[in-house]
């Protein structure tokens, strides 16, 4: 992201999203069984087990906290994604085809300085970082 910054500078953010996750009749919520299982792996667990044992289980925690940020954020920034490919390529169809489509793009006939390019790989990039690595400075 230090890179990317560097080459196409801007700010990046997250909307706060209501979803379905932490929200309903049916008890427990999915965010709440995520949270309570990460701050197990790593304030109640980890703290009892071997170095090693106690790093994976904090590798654990973290790794439930990314399912729960993808679960949140991942829509909102794959219809953002897929929108900007779109008009990007100038094409129609599923993102992963896109995406495949933009890599071919740019390794064959794209120019660098395509306009909406470097807006989109920021966005792309920051999107998959917050979800990622959340608390990284250079988002």
């Amino acid at each position: 992201m230090d890179c990317v910054n560097l080459l196409v500078p801007g700010s990046f953010g997250l909307d706060e999203q209501n979803i379905p996750l932490a929200t309903g009749v049916q008890l427990p919520m999915p965010a709440e069984l995520l949270e309570s299982v990460a701050l197990f792996l790593r304030d109640d667990l980890s703290a009892h087990l071997n170095p090693e044992m106690g790093f994976l289980a904090r590798v654990a925690a973290n790794s439930l906290g990314i399912v729960q940020r993808e679960i949140v954020y991942g829509p909102q920034l794959a219809t953002g994604e897929h929108g900007r490919l779109k008009t990007l390529l100038e094409s129609d169809g599923k993102i992963d085809n896109l995406r495949r489509e933009l890599v071919n793009k740019l390794r064959g006939t794209m120019d660098l300085d395509q306009p909406g390019l470097a807006e989109h790989l920021r966005l792309t990039v920051a999107g998959q970082l917050s979800i990622d690595q959340p608390k990284y400075s250079g988002l």
